[in-house]
């Protein structure tokens, strides 16, 4: 189950980073929703990785 779960995050962030890169490459309010968006899975995946170590 804990491999499951990593192997999850990993594919988050990646997928989120991938709607921070492509949003920032372009003009707009719906890239600008896509880059926060991003942002919010990115800072998701950062928010489980430190709750382990509480």
């Amino acid at each position: 189950m804990e491999k499951g779960k990593v192997i999850l995050l990993a594919l988050l962030f990646v997928i989120s980073m991938g709607l921070v890169i492509y949003g920032q490459q372009t003009v707009g309010y719906g890239y600008l929703a896509m880059e926060i968006v991003g942002l919010c899975g990115i800072l998701f995946v950062v928010y489980c990785y430190n709750r382990q170590y509480k």
